[in-house]
C-alpha cells in the first residue's frame, strides 16, 4: 500500500498534526524512528492515509538519484506519501528485519524493474514491488540472519564513528596550527638551504 499527499492548502490536514507523515527521503536511512513533518487525524481520515505501524518495510517507490527502490524499516507508528510504499510482512513468515535487509539487497533489481517502464522517470508499481522474488527462510534463521548483521554493522557504525571523530580532530589542529603559524603564535624554524 501506499499513501497521499493531503493539500497543503488545506490547513486543517497540517495545522498542529501528531501524525508523521513521511516521504520517500525516509528511505534512505537504515530505519525510521522519527519524523519531520506531522499530519492531523482529519488527514488521515479525509485522505485515506494508511497508518503504518512497527514493523512496516517502507521501500522508495519514485525518486530521483539513489532513494528509488531503498528500503528501510519503519520503527514508530507514521503514515506515509504516495512515493512509498508500505510493506507489511507477515510476522509468522517473516521477520521485517529481515525482510527489509533482503530488498535493501534486491536494490539493483528494482531499479531495473522501475526503469523497464521505458519512462524517462522510472517508478515501481505496487504490483512490480509484489513480485519481486525474495528467498525466505525459516523464520528462526531469519532472526538469526537479522540478528548477526544487527551486531557486525554496529561494530562497523563505531569504527566509522571513531573515524569520523578523527577525521574531525584532525581538521581542527590543521585549522589551529594555520592559524597558529599566520598569526606569529607559532616560530616557524628557517629552512637552511640545500648543499
Amino acid at each position: 500500500m501506499n499513501g497521499a499527499t493531503p493539500n497543503r492548502d488545506e490547513k486543517r490536514y497540517w495545522l498542529d498534526g501528531d501524525v508523521p507523515w513521511l516521504n520517500s527521503s525516509h528511505a534512505n536511512r537504515d530505519s525510521v524512528t522519527d519524523a519531520d513533518q506531522w499530519v492531523t487525524q482529519d488527514a488521515l481520515n479525509e485522505v485515506h492515509l494508511p497508518l503504518l505501524t512497527y514493523g512496516t518495510v517502507l521501500v522508495a517507490i519514485t525518486g530521483q538519484g539513489k532513494t528509488r527502490g531503498r528500503a528501510t524499516l519503519l520503527e514508530m507508528t507514521a503514515t506515509i506519501n504516495q512515493h512509498l510504499a508500505g510493506v507489511i510482512p507477515d510476522p509468522e513468515r517473516w521477520d521485517a528485519r529481515f525482510l527489509t535487509l533482503m530488498l535493501r539487497a534486491a536494490y539493483d533489481e528494482l531499479r531495473l524493474i522501475s526503469d523497464a517502464g521505458g519512462s524517462t522517470r522510472g517508478a515501481l508499481t505496487l504490483a512490480s514491488l509484489g513480485g519481486v522474488l525474495v528467498a525466505r527462510p525459516p523464520l528462526d534463521e531469519q532472526r538469526a540472519i537479522a540478528d548477526h548483521l544487527d551486531r557486525e554493522t554496529a561494530k562497523i557504525d563505531t569504527l566509522i564513528a571513531k573515524a569520523e571523530r578523527f577525521i574531525e580532530l584532525a581538521q581542527e589542529r590543521r585549522a589551529a596550527l594555520i592559524t597558529a603559524a599566520v598569526t606569529g603564535q607559532l616560530e616557524i624554524p628557517a629552512e637552511e638551504p640545500a648543499a
